[in-house]
């Protein structure tokens, strides 16, 4: 669909080094495209595709040749364990009422942000920005509010960083190892 259209999904990493991943999708029909046009009434009901981590990073970068950048959030570990709970309790939440997504409201963008300011203080919260509706760099919101998990010396622009975080071919070199060995891979870049 062109420049800045991108999806946006979650990582856990457990104590085992098992990783989780959770998607907010639009629910189409078979044999139907996604089209955020449709998107915007109601069209598609939204629910949340809890997988592993390998699954959804080789559907993306393997299946559906689409660059891949992994950027990992500065939370304590209580509130990697809180957005963990709150992730998980919208999703029930999904697969028992009808929601439907939309690509300004609701989206898997606008659906990892809202989850995120849900753990975060009050002066933390992230305010309305375009680039949520625009994807791609959504990821420069978390870089400018010094919220990533990186050294801002060795990246002193989100440029520099962002190109280094595409892990499109590491995650296509190694899609045949098991899911452990895969991801602490594609955590290693």
């Amino acid at each position: 669909w062109g420049y800045n259209f991108a999806h946006t999904y979650l990582t856990f990493e457990f104590e085992n080094s098992d990783f989780l991943s959770v998607s907010v999708e639009a629910r189409k029909k078979v044999d139907q495209d996604y089209n955020p046009l449709l998107g915007f009434f109601n069209f598609y009901n939204l629910f949340y595709m809890i997988v592993d981590e390998k699954d959804i990073t080789t559907l993306r970068t393997v299946v559906r040749d689409d660059p891949l950048y992994s950027y990992k959030l500065k939370l304590s570990q209580e509130e990697k364990n809180n957005l963990l709970n709150q992730v998980m309790q919208r999703a029930n939440k999904t697969k028992s009422d009808t929601e439907f997504y939309n690509t300004v409201f609701s989206s898997c963008t606008t659906n990892v942000f809202d989850s995120v300011n849900s753990i975060l203080d009050k002066e933390n919260k992230i305010g309305f920005d375009w680039k949520i509706l625009f994807p791609e760099d959504s990821a420069k919101i978390f870089y400018d509010k010094k919220m990533l998990d990186i050294d801002y010396a060795k990246f002193p622009t989100y440029e520099q960083l962002k190109q280094s975080s595409n892990i499109q071919q590491v995650a296509r070199e190694n899609r045949n190892l098991d899911s452990k060995e895969f991801s602490k891979i594609i955590h290693s870049q």
